[in-house]
């Protein structure tokens, strides 16, 4: 039996993950240490092996999660909108912010619209019959 090819929409999925984990993990080192700031990055690691190896509840979990994300991102839009017109700051600043803000955005749109095909789904499917069938052969 082929492996089927990983979609396209969830190889989208998963570099704005690494993105993510970059930057998180950049912040990390730039930060005074502790375990907090690895959290995140961590948690973002296990996520993406989740949807690699096919696994339904993290596919829910991270569709769930980008919904969330969406309306904080749309809030904090707004709020920093107002706050950057009222100091007179829509220069750089305001490019800058309005920027990071519209990346996370864009992140949570890719990952609701990419886990949500019917590709991603039936190949994460595959995967998990292909996974049981290997376990089933061994044991």
């Amino acid at each position: 039996m082929s492996k089927p090819s990983m979609p396209t929409a969830l190889v989208v999925v998963l570099v704005f993950m690494g993105l993510s984990v970059a930057l998180d993990i950049t912040l990390a080192l730039m930060g005074e240490g502790g375990i907090k700031p690895w959290v995140r990055p961590v948690l973002t690691i296990a996520l993406m092996v989740g949807l690699i190896r096919g696994r339904e509840g993290a596919r829910a979990l991270l569709r769930g999660l980008a919904f969330l994300g969406l309306i904080i991102s749309a809030i904090a839009v707004a709020m920093a909108a107002d706050v950057l017109s009222n100091l007179g700051m829509l220069g750089s600043l305001g490019v800058v912010t309005m920027g990071a803000l519209g990346f996370g955005i864009v992140s949570c749109v890719m990952m609701i619209w990419g886990l949500g095909r019917d590709d991603v789904k039936d190949w994460m499917s595959q995967k998990r019959i292909a996974e049981f069938e290997r376990n089933s052969a061994m044991g």
